[in-house]
Order: structure tokens, then C-alpha cells, then sequence
């Protein structure tokens, strides 16, 4: 949901680690950075990419940005490993994300993610409707571990702490939740699917996402 300005700030300046983050944008939200132009410097330049969102966005956009940018990306990159940061913010029912993205969304981008037969670090990440953070990582592990899970939570000692008896969150409304508007044009969409990705000497070493 929110920038990943420190890590890229941590590598603005080398051509070692490409980092890439899809992130909510505008100003007045948090940290108010990553914005498209913004790709690097000195020998690092071209390789800081920066997708920038605006609130509403859906699975479906989500998933085909995700997709189209990160293929374009391993394909010029040629990276060793990659370092996946797993924000929850981005699920619907967050207390402060403003996304439309489920459990599935999320567990559909770890899945590609992988197919790519590079090794991989998984990280948890932000997210303020805790329950649902709990959700998330529980899926977007057994998606990485190729075990099925079933929707219906297992009664357990922690199980009135959940606003719901389900491992999904759906976008729907659900409780005092509801979908949330997208201000993510077809326009804007489009022209994200298709970054200016220009690196220079490609050279094989880490990406962070």
C-alpha cells in the first residue's frame, strides 16, 4: 500500500538490487514519494521502478499490472533471487488501505511470482485490520508451500478474536465494510501495463518487490 521508500532509498545509487514497488500515490498519503519518475541515480539509475496506484484499484487491474510489470522486469533484470514484501494494507476491509484487493488477489501475485523458478524470499508487511493481516499471510504462505487450505477457519482458542469464521476476504460488503470506489482510469491503467523499463548493463543480483 505504502511506498517502499527506505528499501529504495538503500539502493537508489547501485545497479546490484532493482527495486520495484506498486504502491498507493498521491499527496497527501503517506510517505507522499514514488512517484514514476523517480528511477534511481548514478550508476543506479533505471534501476529503482516505481508503480504508482490510485485508491480503489481491483483485483483484476492489480493482478495484470502486477503481471505485465514484473515479467518485463525478470526478463530484463535476470535476477538471482527476489525478495517479496507482502503488504496486507492492500485487502479491502483495512482500516486504512484504500485498495479493493482480497486474500486471492494477493495469494494469485505470490503464485506468479514463483512460477518464475527463481529463488525467493517471502516477507510479511504492513496491514491495520489485524485479523485479516493473520489472513493474508496464512494464505500467501500455503500458496507458496502448495497446500490447499479450506475457507472455513477451524474452531480454535483465538477464534472470537475474527469478525468472521472465513480465511477469504471478499470485495463485497461485509459487515460495516464496502467496496471501495477506484479512481484507476482505463487510461491510467494502460499506460502503467506498459513501463518504461530501460536498464542499462543488466547485470544478475537481487530484486526487492
Amino acid at each position: 500500500m505504502h511506498h517502499g521508500d527506505g528499501v529504495e532509498e538503500a539502493f537508489f545509487t547501485t545497479n546490484r538490487v532493482m527495486t520495484v514497488s506498486f504502491h498507493q500515490y498521491g499527496k497527501d498519503f503517506f510517505p507522499g514519494t514514488g512517484h514514476h519518475d523517480s528511477v534511481g541515480e548514478g550508476d543506479g539509475k533505471g534501476y529503482s521502478l516505481n508503480v504508482p496506484l490510485y485508491p480503489g484499484i481491483d483485483d483484476q487491474s492489480f493482478i495484470s499490472i502486477y503481471q505485465d510489470v514484473l515479467k518485463q522486469v525478470v526478463e530484463k533484470f535476470k535476477p538471482d533471487a527476489i525478495v517479496l514484501q507482502c503488504g496486507a494494507d492492500s485487502l479491502n476491509e483495512d482500516k486504512l488501505g484504500q485498495f479493493n484487493l482480497s486474500t486471492r488477489g494477493h495469494g494469485a501475485c505470490v503464485d506468479y511470482t514463483l512460477k518464475f523458478g527463481i529463488p525467493i524470499i517471502l516477507l510479511g508487511g504492513g496491514g491495520y485490520t489485524v485479523q485479516n493481516v493473520a489472513r493474508c499471510w496464512t494464505y500467501e504462505t500455503a500458496v507458496t508451500l502448495g497446500i490447499p487450505l479450506e475457507n472455513k477457519l477451524p474452531a480454535n482458542e483465538y477464534s472470537n478474536e475474527y469478525t468472521s469464521p472465513y480465511l477469504h476476504v471478499e470485495v463485497k460488503k461485509f459487515f460495516f465494510f464496502v467496496k471501495k470506489i477506484s479512481f484507476n482510469s482505463r487510461t491510467l491503467i494502460w499506460k502503467i501495463r506498459i513501463p518504461k523499463i530501460t536498464l542499462k548493463n543488466s547485470r544478475s543480483a537481487a530484486m526487492i518487490i
